[in-house]
């Protein structure tokens, strides 16, 4: 949202502030400023910090060798990343 002019900046809380728990209205307003890639990247960008941060809340009270199990997971994902980080 920070990457819109102020304006629209403040339209989007405006309308939202009218009703902020119904989904369907959020959509709306949600899709009249943003495509949906832009919309995809946020996404995957909110889910990788995410998940970084669950595996650095998490790191400090795991065995060495379900650290490593987690390294593996996290190698084992990188396979799916390749062809949109060499696109960026």
């Amino acid at each position: 949202m920070q990457t819109l002019p102020q304006d629209q900046q403040e339209q989007i809380k405006t309308d939202l502030s009218a009703d902020p728990n119904n989904p369907e209205k959020i959509a709306a307003v949600v899709k009249a400023h943003f495509s949906n890639e832009q919309l995809q990247k946020a996404l995957e960008e909110a889910a990788k910090h995410a998940v970084v941060n669950w595996m650095q809340a998490v790191e400090p009270t795991l065995s060495d060798s379900q650290k490593q199990k987690l390294v593996d997971l996290s190698d084992e994902l990188q396979q799916y990343a390749p062809q949109q980080q060499a696109s960026q």
